[in-house]
């Protein structure tokens, strides 16, 4: 298996629900409150993303990590290490899922290891569009002007990111967070998925934050 292939790459079982932000596309769990003030440096994960997403969104991976980073960064919360630098560290012979990817962090004396999850909403939208132009004839004369009909198409109009920060000596989920943008943003018009993705990054990134600014 490829050093850079990830089996999986989310814990499971996020522990107690915690609380319910005001925003309804916001979720979070705190499974190890004591932990917190502990996790200083983490390494990044490789971030998940299904294959139809990246059919959708090409470069929805870099997108999500270049925004993920600039959350931590501009929050000052944790000092990073990339995934390239966790990966490099698993045990040659063992897949690379969360356990390897938490003990390579322990190996290299990290903190914790933080994951992130993307995925996508679509929905079928359908819109009036001029498909060309015709002469059309009628009591006053000949009319020209634009033909215009129906179009139906496939958008993307949501994205779903999941958070999870666990301990690298314990193994153990300290916290996850999940903002979904078709839920937590009124989007008059949904942006490119590019935006929506960074506006999800920003959604679940904050309750991390302020746990950690506490």
């Amino acid at each position: 298996m490829s050093r850079g292939t990830v089996v999986c790459c989310l814990l499971l079982g996020c522990g107690v629900f915690l609380t319910s932000c005001a925003s309804l596309g916001t979720r979070v769990e705190i499974s190890k409150p004591e932990s917190v003030s502990s996790i200083r440096v983490i390494g990044l994960a490789p971030i998940v993303v299904d294959e139809h997403t990246l059919s959708v969104c090409g470069e929805a991976d870099s997108v999500a990590r270049t925004a993920l980073v600039g959350q931590i960064e501009q929050s000052g919360t944790f000092r990073v290490v990339s995934a390239d630098t966790l990966l490099a560290h698993v045990d040659p012979g063992v897949s690379v899922d969360a356990e390897a990817l938490l003990a390579s962090a322990d190996r290299l004396g990290l903190d914790g290891v933080l994951f992130c999850k993307l995925g996508a909403y679509e929905a079928e939208v359908t819109t009036t569009e001029t498909v060309g132009w015709g002469v059309s004839f009628g009591t006053a004369g000949t009319h020209v002007g634009p033909v215009r009909e129906e179009v139906t198409r496939i958008n993307w109009i949501g994205a779903k990111v999941s958070l999870q920060i666990a301990e690298s000596s314990t193994r153990a989920l300290v916290l996850a967070t999940e903002f979904d943008t078709f839920k937590g943003k009124s989007y008059w018009t949904p942006p490119p998925p590019q935006d929506q993705i960074a506006d999800a990054i920003e959604g679940a990134y904050g309750p991390i934050a302020e746990a950690w600014a506490e």
